[in-house]
């Protein structure tokens, strides 16, 4: 037998050895593709105070919003991201109604109506009289 049939020979082997390759995530996003009825947005919440998928966590005000669960990071947006029932509270520090014109992100979602001009005192914002 030549050196190169017994090369051939040791790699064809070898690939049916191992047998055919399956890709684990046929669209390569890492996420499944499986919608989990009690998780609609996958973000690993459910909406219920229990979760029969032991690979949940309870605390999803928005099943379809992924980034709306009881760990997300309040953003200024005019959505209860955190689900503590209270909309950009960490945006609002007098407690007004009206979000700080300086806080992060807050620009790009309000009106220049909607933005308090000073977040210090609850008496001053747009609508004061």
């Amino acid at each position: 037998m030549s050196l190169a049939r017994a090369a051939l020979l040791t790699v064809l082997l070898a690939l049916v050895a191992c047998g055919p390759v399956r890709p684990t995530d046929p669209d390569d996003d890492d996420a499944s593709d499986e919608e989990n009825p009690e998780d609609l947005d996958g973000d690993g919440y459910c909406p219920d105070t229990e979760c029969e998928d032991d690979d949940l966590t309870p605390g999803d005000c928005d099943d379809n919003d992924s980034t709306s669960h009881a760990d997300a990071e309040e953003l200024c947006d005019g959505v209860d991201n955190d689900c503590d029932e209270r909309i950009d509270e960490d945006f609002d520090a007098d407690q007004d109604g009206y979000v700080d014109q300086f806080g992060e992100g807050c620009l790009s979602n309000f009106s220049s109506e909607e933005l308090d001009c000073n977040d210090q005192i609850a008496a001053i914002n747009p609508g004061a009289d």
